[in-house]
Formats: structure tokens, C-alpha cells, sequence
């Protein structure tokens, strides 16, 4: 791993600590849960890309937001308009596009 690597997992897990307190967003109504997170984090006074990075590389929710099924115990795509818990899937990519990190978190509601 080099310094730029090393640079984006401490990025990637800077973005994870910011979307971790911004507001729970619900998927009820039809709501697009993955992109509202986006846009939590392109407006976050948070750099939007590391050194060397153009701000058009960067940190996205790289996948659809997983919703907590209480009846099944497991996380699914599938809009649970009463979850508490959402996991989300952050990712980081190289502007070449030959790294990339990805975390993985959970988000509470209460």
C-alpha cells in the first residue's frame, strides 16, 4: 500500500465519521436513500477529494442502501419504510481507477 492509498482509507473513513451523523434518511415515500447520502457528502464541509485526487474522484455510496428487516433478520434492497437501521456502502477510487476501497456501515435511527 502506498501513501496515496494509505491517504484514501483515512479519507474514505473521514467521510464514514460525517454521513454517520448527518440525518437518518427515510426510504418511505419512494425516496432515493443512495442519493440523498450523496448529496449529504458532496455538501459537506468535508474535503471532497485528497491530494493529487480532482474533486471529480471521490467518495461515493457506491451501492443501493441496505434496509434492516426485522421479520427476515437481515439486511435487503428492499424499502422498509420502518427500519432503524440502514447499512450503507462507501467507496473510494483512484482517479485512474486502479485502486479502489470500499466500507461498509451501519446507520441508526434512534
Amino acid at each position: 500500500m502506498n501513501k496515496s492509498q494509505a491517504g484514501a482509507i483515512v479519507w474514505l473513513q473521514s467521510a464514514a465519521d460525517y454521513l454517520a451523523k448527518t440525518t437518518f434518511e427515510s426510504c418511505a415515500g419512494g425516496v432515493d436513500v443512495q442519493q440523498r447520502y450523496n448529496d449529504q457528502l458532496d455538501a459537506a464541509a468535508a474535503p471532497k477529494s485528497q491530494n493529487g485526487w480532482p474533486n471529480t474522484t471521490g467518495i461515493n455510496v457506491s451501492q443501493p442502501v441496505q434496509y434492516w428487516d426485522n421479520a427476515t433478520s437481515t439486511f435487503s434492497a428492499t424499502c422498509v419504510p420502518t427500519t432503524k437501521l440502514e447499512q450503507i456502502t462507501l467507496q473510494v477510487k483512484s482517479p485512474s481507477g486502479s485502486y479502489s476501497h470500499s466500507l461498509v456501515i451501519v446507520k441508526s435511527n434512534g
